[in-house]
């Protein structure tokens, strides 16, 4: 480490400057780079050295400049910072690259086990005249991570309150069509927090830094689970991500493809897969039961149209069963009330997607079940030629 004064070490070469011909030691400024060190060490006096790909150190890996980044030592202490683009225009690319650098910070905090040391993002002059919706959420998570904002200050970042205020605002995101998509979340109860989060391509980094984001939130007694989607050849999340992962106290990591929730359904009596859940997140949106207006997810069930006892039963192959079993079409959000008094048979669907409650229940089951029943009919999202099959086999 450097004693004389603050150094800082930059990799030169950007993902795509050999397309652009523009090199990171071009764009970091003097100017810049003294406002930092002065900023983080009050001084003004520092040296720099921008390295090739080839350089590696106890910091930087070899390869070209994955995120953005820059290191300045000095003394004791080791100070990462990553940067917005120069003009980023409401692009969201501006931020897509602290996840990847902000692993790198995480994975040399925990291997050299250094307690001073930090991360930073440091906004260019001009950078925060257009910011999106989405740009100010990603930096609520990182203020939520423990990311240090260097300037920026009249945006007035503020951490989340609570995982709760991570998918609220997340929700409302979703709704604007802004949302990140590589992931899908849900409550199994008021304490348990079930993430999707897609492993490959850039969705890795967005997964890991929203759930990163969402254990440092979490209150004592609660526990994520999350689930690495791993589909056909598409590889598991990271190991030095899952690595960080594992190491927050409330977070269990668990590898979700096909076979093994096959394995589950096989040998399970009670049929509990995690693969519809998710493929009725991404079908459905957020839970919300189809029979009423409850969307207290916690209480929400994903149903079966045709159930799965039956499924089970039927003499087919076990692909073709798992296929059922799992399938987007043979699902409904239902409140678990509304999930009771249907596999009861209490209630119906019709083809058109009419909702019918039996005429030969009770009179006083019957009140209860129209008081809590305040819809008539299937939002038009359910009403499809396989969603109709499957209620014709329900009926069956």
């Amino acid at each position: 480490m450097s004693d004389t004064k603050p150094l800082f070490v930059i990799k030169k070469n950007l993902q795509k400057s050999k397309q652009t011909n523009v090199y990171f030691d071009q764009v970091l400024t003097y100017n810049v780079l003294e406002d930092i060190c002065k900023k983080i060490f009050q001084t003004t006096v520092f040296d720099v050295n921008f390295v090739d790909n080839k350089y590696e150190d106890d910091c930087l890996q070899r390869g070209y400049n994955i995120g953005r980044l820059a290191y300045l030592h000095y003394k004791d202490e080791i100070h990462y910072i990553t940067f917005s683009e120069q003009n980023p225009g409401g692009r969201d690319s501006s931020v897509q690259s602290v996840p990847p650098a902000f692993e790198r910070f995480l994975t040399y905090q925990i291997n050299q086990k250094r307690k001073r040391c930090t991360f930073h993002y440091y906004f260019f002059p001009g950078a925060i005249q257009k910011i999106t919706e989405y740009q100010k959420f990603m930096y609520r998570l990182m203020k939520s991570s423990g990311v240090h904002f260097l300037n920026g200050e009249s945006l007035k970042i503020k951490p989340f309150l609570s995982i709760d205020d991570i998918l609220l605002n997340r929700k409302n995101l979703s709704e604007n069509n802004q949302a990140n998509r590589s992931s899908y979340i849900t409550k199994e109860d008021s304490n348990h927090f079930l993430f999707f989060g897609k492993t490959y391509g850039a969705n890795k980094y967005a997964s890991f830094m929203l759930c990163y984001a969402m254990s440092k939130v979490a209150e004592n007694d609660q526990k994520i689970t999350f689930y690495e989607m791993i589909e056909k050849k598409l590889k598991s999340i990271p190991q030095n991500l899952e690595n960080i992962l594992k190491k927050c106290r409330n977070v269990n990591v668990q590898r979700m493809n096909e076979s093994l929730d096959k394995k589950s359904i096989k040998s399970s009596r009670k049929i509990r897969s995690h693969m519809f859940l998710r493929n009725l997140l991404q079908y459905l949106g957020d839970k919300e039961c189809a029979f009423c207006e409850c969307d207290i997810p916690e209480v929400i069930d994903g149903a079966h149209v045709w159930a799965v006892a039956s499924i089970k039963k039927q003499n087919i192959t076990e692909e073709k069963k798992f296929s059922f079993v799992v399938d987007k079409n043979n699902g409904m959000w239902l409140c678990k009330n509304h999930h009771k008094i249907f596999d009861s048979g209490m209630i119906s669907v019709l083809n058109d997607g009419q909702i019918r409650i039996a005429d030969r229940i009770g009179e006083s089951k019957r009140r209860f079940v129209e008081r809590i029943t305040n819809k008539t009919k299937l939002d038009d999202k359910y009403i499809t030629p396989e969603f109709i099959s499957y209620l014709e086999k329900r009926e069956s």
